[in-house]
């Protein structure tokens, strides 16, 4: 359960600040909004990139994975009823 409402959360979802935000506290200097964009219906896209270079990465990791690594991610939030 969330205390803000769909609508809020959505409107968020919309907006810059949020993002820019959302990527300080969690993906520090690492990781970059891409594009995000508002359709007239209020679809809301929005692209990350989270660069894990190698030498943060934990030890097992680091060694499956030779060389950098790059973690894109692309959501779409709409409106409506939906099932997953």
């Amino acid at each position: 359960d969330s205390p803000a409402t769909v609508d809020q959360i959505h409107r968020a979802f919309g907006d810059e600040g949020y993002w820019r935000a959302r990527i300080d506290r969690f993906g520090g200097g690492a990781t970059t909004l891409d594009y995000l964009t508002v359709d007239p219906s209020g679809a809301v896209d929005v692209a990350t990139t989270q660069d894990l270079r190698n030498d943060l990465l934990p030890g097992p990791l680091s060694k499956a994975f030779r060389g950098d690594l790059t973690v894109v991610r692309a959501e779409t939030w709409r409106r409506g009823e939906h099932t997953v």
